[in-house]
């Protein structure tokens, strides 16, 4: 007992009658054993996971085994209580090792799947820059920075998911007409607009279909009539330009004269009749002297020739309003 009395202080051998420091010794032969386990030294070995847990040493173990033997336990229910609470233990240690797993996995996923968006973010606005410059963003800003100060409307330049917003989408129930390219009705900036939206010119160099472009911007910038249809903008972040065009929402004047399709003819007054055509001339007589390309022409016969001022016709062959 001499070897046993020296493993503990005064303090513990008064606490503890004898056989309670047979029980103990036993208790910790037992860990003494599991302690020279080859390739476990100093932790607690578990045949299914070994050497998980360090448990030897603690000082809440000793404490643990003390009051175990204090409440009359034997060595055998010692040891199984014992071993039931390392398989807890075991078992609570694989949960939260389980659990971090999940968390890592998923970690991992989410921030997979942000590198890809984000990829593809970048590839889309790699693209969108790429069209920006290649459909003539920076002749437009020197057109814009040109008619700083004089008597125009600075046009807009919207962003291509503003667009496809004020069109729903590309809705086909908001089609206007589909003649060159698709015309849509939408709502911009609170306004209703006409947005015009074409389709690959197949039959033209790209190259001349971004001067078509531009020079139908440059003529349609420099229209301020208020019975001459304006134009408030383009979209230059796709393929194809869009232009962005006040909306007209009672169709032509033929068309309310006389019916067209689903258009039923109205019954206008012969005031307004007066109006429309004093505008119509307002519009012409602008078109042929307020601006330095007349529109208004006469053939061999002295026939008049109104030209189609929309639009860039009136450009001559190979000229541009743009100096690349």
């Amino acid at each position: 007992m001499e070897s046993t009395k020296g493993k503990y202080n005064s303090k513990t051998k008064k606490a503890l009658d004898s056989s309670e420091i047979i029980l103990v010794e036993g208790i910790q032969a037992f860990f003494e054993k599991i302690e020279k386990v080859d390739g476990c030294l100093g932790r607690v070995w578990i045949p299914s996971n070994p050497c998980l847990i360090r448990l030897l040493g603690c000082p809440y173990l000793e404490v643990l085994k003390y009051k175990l033997i204090s409440k009359g336990m034997t060595h055998s229910q010692v040891k199984i209580l014992l071993n039931t609470l390392l398989l807890q233990v075991m078992s609570l240690w694989n949960s939260i090792m389980g659990m971090i797993k999940v968390i890592v996995t998923c970690s991992m996923i989410l921030l997979t799947e942000k590198r890809i968006k984000m990829e593809k973010a970048m590839q889309v606005f790699e693209a969108k820059e790429e069209y920006f410059i290649q459909n003539g963003a920076i002749l437009l800003e020197k057109q814009i920075s040109c008619n700083q100060g004089r008597d125009i409307e600075t046009i807009g330049v919207f962003f291509a998911k503003d667009i496809r917003q004020a069109e729903n989408n590309y809705d086909p129930d908001l089609i206007l007409g589909a003649e060159i390219g698709t015309v849509y009705k939408g709502k911009l900036d609170d306004r209703q607009v006409a947005i015009k939206v074409k389709g690959p010119l197949r039959l033209w160099s790209f190259e001349k279909t971004i001067d078509f472009f531009l020079n139908q911007v440059a003529i349609k910038q420099s229209i301020s009539n208020k019975n001459v249809f304006r134009i408030y903008g383009c979209c230059l972040e796709t393929e194809i330009p869009i232009l962005v065009f006040e909306l007209i929402s009672n169709n032509t004047l033929f068309d309310n004269l006389h019916g067209k399709g689903k258009w039923v003819p109205r019954l206008i007054s012969w005031l307004d009749r007066v109006r429309i055509a004093m505008e119509t001339y307002n519009a012409i007589c602008y078109m042929h002297c307020g601006r330095s390309r007349p529109i208004v022409h006469l053939d061999k016969s002295f026939t008049a020739k109104l030209s189609n001022f929309g639009f860039a016709v009136s450009i001559a062959p190979g000229e541009r309003l743009f100096s690349r």
